[in-house]
């Protein structure tokens, strides 16, 4: 039976991973709830980005015994920012159970992510294989954090559906690569509300790996993707049209 900690129900196992009520993600069973003063004032346990990841650290918390309130900015629902504290997430918890709050989410920063984490991974794998076409299966080693696991997702996923990459000299491959991973890796996390980049802190990581691309060129090089490949799910076309732009005409 699953227990949804928002409802303060249980739910037959046939109702799925979701409360049918709210649509919050199940617990494989009702908390054990640790013993608190309700009277005691609520305290910041953490802050995150992103509501994806708030309700990860959430379920976390509730499956250790931990009751927790989420505290956030309208403003991040709304725009999907994550700069200057908007689209920030407060984890409040009971002032009695703030210590043990801190030292499990230092648990999941330091490897140990709880059950929630792993349907998180499969979440965005699955995104991933039905909107580009492609199977990856449980091949890819799955990081405690999200963002560096769906990079990786969206990197397996161009190497499988443009296979003619391969053929380019390593440079190119890799510039083309790399630029397609930001463009598809900022669709999915915005998606899967993760935390949002802008393109111009994409366009630094991408000069950092010596990519030669400016922030006018990633602008259109995600518009072309969104408008005209997307739609398709185009990946081979899309890696001919940023080839082209980047490497034919300089030459």
């Amino acid at each position: 039976m699953g227990y949804c900690t928002h409802c303060r129900k249980g739910f037959a196992e046939e109702e799925g991973e979701y409360c049918p009520k709210c649509g919050r993600r199940l617990l494989p069973a009702a908390p054990q709830w640790r013993p608190y003063d309700p009277d005691e004032p609520l305290v910041v346990a953490a802050t995150v980005y992103g509501e994806l990841e708030a309700h990860l650290r959430k379920g976390q918390l509730e499956q250790e015994g931990i009751p927790v309130l989420l505290q956030h900015e309208a403003v991040g629902r709304v725009y999907g920012v994550t700069v200057d504290g908007l689209g920030a997430y407060r984890l409040l918890v009971p002032q009695g159970l703030l210590q043990e709050a801190r030292e499990a989410l230092a648990a999941y920063r330091q490897g140990a992510a709880p059950s929630e984490t792993a349907g998180l991974l499969a979440t965005i794998r699955e995104e991933v294989e039905r909107d580009l076409a492609v199977e990856l299966e449980d091949e890819i080693d799955a990081p405690p954090s999200a963002r560096p696991f769906l990079r990786e997702v969206c990197r397996l996923a161009i190497e499988r559906r443009v296979p003619r990459l391969a053929d380019l000299p390593e440079e190119q491959r890799l510039a083309v690569e790399k630029v397609l991973v930001h463009i598809l890796e900022e669709e999915f996390a915005r998606r899967l509300g993760l935390p949002g980049l802008t393109p111009e802190e994409h366009v630094r990581a991408l000069e950092e790996a010596e990519v030669p691309i400016t922030v006018a060129q990633y602008d259109a090089f995600t518009a072309a993707w969104q408008e005209r490949y997307a739609p398709q799910r185009a990946l081979e076309g899309m890696a001919d049209s940023l080839w082209d732009a980047l490497f034919a005409q300089a030459g």
